[in-house]
């Protein structure tokens, strides 16, 4: 009965301040999305199912540890952990059925963290992408300005005013061909099926050079939409690849190792018979860099599901070490308890995660050291969990 009004309490406080933090998250992620791209309204709401699990992904661990120090905490102020002692009761008991319901939000979270990144990204990608006719007009108008990598180059178009999806008096520049062309009026079009957008002008007059441009009606070459929706897995980052599909990939990038150490081995053994060291020196760099790319790749695909099971499982180890934390605490203010109890994450754990992370990327340390901050919160929970035991 009592370990049922533990988790009725733990739950009733996640369920409240999860809903409060994932709004705010979602919006915050929104808005920024909005803001940095310049998403018109109507496109930014599309966003909202797409940015949801990302924000319940970071949102889970921390609301987590907020409900369960909170409901521990006010347990230890008012001598509740001291009177189940006297009565018989071990604080083990108290404890273990709070950490099965971590687990199983740890088991979520890995999930969230694979969905996040995969249909989440990809979505907002698509969204971002068919919105981009809209977005460019939206700035425009706003603004006045728009600027875009185009390829090689930076394109800027700037506009006295825009009427419905006419760009009246516009100028456009190609800052690294150092061309610009001014016109009385032009349409941005966008082929969404062929993945292109061109510009039609009326009135065209510039310079080129020492060439004066003129034309009554003109149309740009097609350019390529930026940001187009990457389904191809193996140019996509491996963060954006499904955790089912990674080992698929790694099999490929070994692969690859493989034909570039041939092909170094093969074209240093040519040399050393014909005696050409000139053709080897010119093309084994070439082969070496295919080599670190593929092996860079590699690293990082067996850093990928090493990171998203110990983002996941955090979850468990925050409610591992926040507990005892908050029983040993004995404090009636709950919320003081909660950033205490959020110290040892905040200068252990984060800093280990990305220590772990990057050296797992670079290839310096295993992959399984991705989960070195998740081990030093479970030693520090252990230790403390034996503290209350003695107490």
């Amino acid at each position: 009965m009592f370990i049922r009004y533990i988790i009725f309490d733990i739950l009733k406080l996640f369920f409240a301040s999860l809903l409060l933090i994932t709004v705010t998250l979602v919006l915050i992620i929104v808005v920024n999305k909005a803001m940095q791209i310049g998403v018109p309204f109507q496109h930014a709401i599309q966003l909202v199912p797409f940015v949801l699990p990302e924000a319940l992904r970071l949102a889970i661990p921390m609301t987590l540890l907020l409900a369960t120090t909170i409901s521990f905490s006010r347990m230890a102020g008012s001598n509740e952990i001291i009177a189940a002692k006297a009565l018989g009761i071990s604080p083990w008991r108290l404890i273990w059925p709070v950490l099965i319901v971590a687990m199983i939000f740890s088991f979520l979270c890995v999930w969230l963290n694979d969905f996040a990144v995969t249909w989440g990204r990809s979505g907002l990608t698509r969204v971002i992408y068919y919105s981009l006719e809209d977005t460019i007009y939206s700035r425009l108008e706003k603004d006045g300005s728009f600027s875009q990598n185009i390829g090689n180059d930076t394109c800027e178009i700037k506009v006295e005013r825009v009427e419905g999806k006419k760009l009246i008096h516009p100028e456009i520049t190609l800052y690294k061909e150092q061309k610009t062309v001014k016109m009385d009026e032009a349409e941005i079009i966008v082929d969404y099926a062929k993945g292109t957008f061109s510009i039609r002008c009326v009135n065209l007059y510039g310079e080129d050079g020492t060439t004066k441009i003129t034309a009554r009606e003109w149309k740009s070459p097609d350019f390529p939409i930026p940001g187009q929706p990457q389904e191809n897995r193996d140019t996509q980052s491996p963060s954006d690849i499904p955790l089912n599909n990674i080992s698929e990939q790694i099999e490929k990038c070994l692969k690859r190792i493989d034909v570039a150490q041939k092909k170094i081995a093969s074209m240093t053994a040519f040399s050393l018979i014909t005696g050409d060291i000139e053709a080897t020196s010119q093309n084994q760099p070439r082969y070496e860099a295919e080599m670190n790319s593929a092996l860079s790749r590699y690293n990082r695909l067996h850093t990928e599901p090493n990171r998203r099971w110990a983002n996941g499982f955090s979850c468990f180890f925050f409610v591992w070490i926040g507990i005892p934390l908050a029983i040993k605490l004995q404090r009636a203010d709950v919320f003081s308890s909660f950033f205490i109890c959020f110290l040892p994450i905040l200068a252990i754990y984060y800093p280990f995660l990305m220590y772990g992370t990057d050296g797992a990327k670079s290839g310096t340390l295993p992959p399984v050291f991705v989960w070195i901050g998740n081990a030093c919160l479970a030693i520090i929970g252990y230790w403390f969990i034996k503290q209350i035991h003695k107490n």
